[in-house]
């Protein structure tokens, strides 16, 4: 979700940016095959065991949910106390989006595109096509991670977040 918010901020004030990261996002208009999922949960109350574990099959890699239970497990409990309702609205804000990667080309600032390899939300072509499609891209995949490497691998994400602001900050 902030990944299309970030790229309509590129897209319509480019002025207010020095540089942009990017995390597991897409340009192109996002659709969900979980999207009647989302739609039965509008109406429920907190989130169920079923619920969450379904949300931890989506967002997490074949790694990290065979390697780090206790991390699933902890991101179970806080979906637990979540209600249906918010879970709708917050996948309705970004599914159906307008499709921005016709207009990638116009993005100038430095553009950090990071990426987990067994993501099964957005495919890794996805992102790699954003890095491409940026007039300045750099593309990151993280190995061994899903849809939250942030989660997944903090230290490779961190690690590549700080050799991108380095490359800002020594730029001549």
């Amino acid at each position: 979700m902030g990944g299309f918010m970030a790229l309509r901020l590129a897209l319509r004030h480019p002025e207010r940016l020095i540089a942009m990261i990017l995390i597991d996002s897409m340009a192109s208009a996002p659709l969900s095959p979980n999207e009647g999922f989302f739609q039965a949960l509008k109406d429920s109350g907190p989130l169920s065991e079923a619920v969450a574990q379904r949300n931890a099959d989506i967002l997490f890699g074949v790694t990290t949910t065979s390697h780090r239970p206790e991390l699933i497990e902890a991101w179970k409990t806080r979906w637990r106390d979540l209600t249906g309702a918010s879970v709708y609205w917050e996948t309705a804000s970004w599914l159906r989006r307008e499709d921005l990667s016709s207009r990638l080309g116009e993005i100038s600032v430095p553009t950090l595109v990071i990426h987990g390899e067994e993501d099964t939300i957005i495919p890794i072509a996805a992102g790699e096509e954003m890095a491409d499609g940026v007039q300045n891209g750099r593309f990151v995949r993280i190995a061994n991670a899903g849809h939250t490497p942030n989660l997944e691998d903090p230290d490779a994400v961190n690690a590549a977040i700080i050799d991108f602001v380095e490359s800002l900050v020594l730029a001549p």
